[in-house]
């Protein structure tokens, strides 16, 4: 039985029965508000959180109007709040409740959060946020816990608390513990996986991507984003395609991911492509955008170049796509725009190909990548 999410008073001794189960991208209401926005890795449960990590955001709120507009906020400065992470084997955080320093279990023991942190300032929300059925966030700040390693298994029930609710109330969120793969990449936390007969290097500049022939399953690597963009982004890579055949089937992209990604396995991709030279969408080299996914259209620039930077940049509801290399003067080169999705997406990085028409080895390296904007 998954475990559910709640939002407790300090008088509250007990887990409430009625709850609706968190979801990537949003605030969670249980049988009340949490101010709680928890991230689940991409492809996990609605109620998972990796073992060493858990992140998101958290919110100030007050009740107001469904049907708006929101009651006046506050005046900023906002204090900062303290986010706190609990574990414990399956079942043993039921009926917990909040305590001085820590949660009390049934049994009496007061339980030690694994690991905390204290947030920013809050910074003001124009438009507020609004969810549950009346309440109106006005103000926020991202939070990300680092968990020390061994000190949460996979399949353990965990607890993510914010202190200081409503004023002087707590409100907590339940998971479930899970494995992640996942590296750190420059300032970016990543979901590492892939497929078929990859082979993926990893330093602190540079991400190499080398596929083998002779594979039963296509070859594929993949780094999603751990977290999830906010509103606005601009973000771009660079790519040198250090052995790259002809009509070789593989693209090297940059990923902008649906919001349930990869649930379905939708994304809008920014690639340097070579198509393969039969059976393909295309023919010869190109960069490519391909936006049927959020509703945009499937285009191609043809190309010689073998080293050059891909870019997304949303603004609103579009996302603009560019590419630049030797032949652009240094310049971004617009390849065509697209309707963005409407809720908060992860951001990728992606080299994959078709395991029947690789003519040999392919190797394809990504440096400096760069994300500007709110990515929780």
């Amino acid at each position: 039985m998954k475990p559910k999410i709640v939002a407790l008073g300090l008088v509250v001794g007990a887990f409430l029965i009625s709850a609706v189960p968190a979801q990537a991208g949003k605030w969670t209401y249980g049988n009340g508000p949490t101010d709680l926005w928890l991230e689940h890795p991409p492809g996990a449960g609605a109620h998972d959180v990796c073992t060493t990590r858990a992140h998101g955001r958290v919110g100030l709120s007050q009740f107001g109007d469904p049907a708006g507009p929101p009651p006046a906020a506050p005046a900023p400065p906002y204090a900062t709040v303290n986010v706190n992470v609990y574990a414990g084997a399956p079942g043993s955080l039921n009926g917990a409740r909040p305590d001085t320093g820590g949660l009390r279990l049934l049994n009496g023991t007061l339980l030690l959060p694994v690991a905390s942190t204290t947030t920013a300032p809050p910074t003001a929300l124009n438009p507020q946020e609004q969810y549950g059925p009346d309440v109106w966030v006005y103000a926020a700040a991202p939070f990300a816990v680092s968990i020390p390693a061994g000190a949460v298994s996979a399949g353990d029930d965990m607890i993510v608390q914010k202190n200081g609710f409503g004023g002087g109330l707590t409100a907590f969120e339940t998971a479930t513990a899970i494995d992640c793969d996942q590296s750190s990449w420059k300032g970016t936390v990543w979901n590492v996986s892939s497929a078929g007969n990859t082979v993926v290097t990893q330093t602190s500049s540079s991400l190499t991507v080398k596929f083998g022939t002779g594979t039963t399953a296509d070859p594929i690597s993949t780094y999603v984003s751990d977290c999830v963009t906010l509103g606005d982004f601009d973000a771009h890579v660079h790519y040198n395609l250090v052995t790259w055949p002809t009509a070789n089937s593989v693209r090297v992209g940059l990923l902008v991911n649906n919001p349930d990604y990869p649930t379905p396995n939708g994304s809008l991709t920014v690639e340097r492509t070579s198509f393969a030279a039969t059976g393909d969408v295309g023919i010869g080299e190109n960069y490519v955008m391909n936006a049927v996914d959020p509703g945009g259209t499937f285009e191609t620039v043809p190309t010689t170049a073998t080293t050059g930077d891909l870019r997304a940049k949303q603004k609103g509801a579009v996302i603009t796509t560019y590419y630049k290399d030797s032949t652009t003067a240094g310049k971004w080169q617009k390849i065509d725009t697209s309707p963005a999705y409407t809720e908060p997406v992860t951001l990728g990085l992606q080299v994959w190909g078709d395991k029947d028409q690789l003519p040999g080895a392919v190797k394809a390296k990504f440096t400096n990548f760069k994300l500007t904007g709110d990515c929780v």
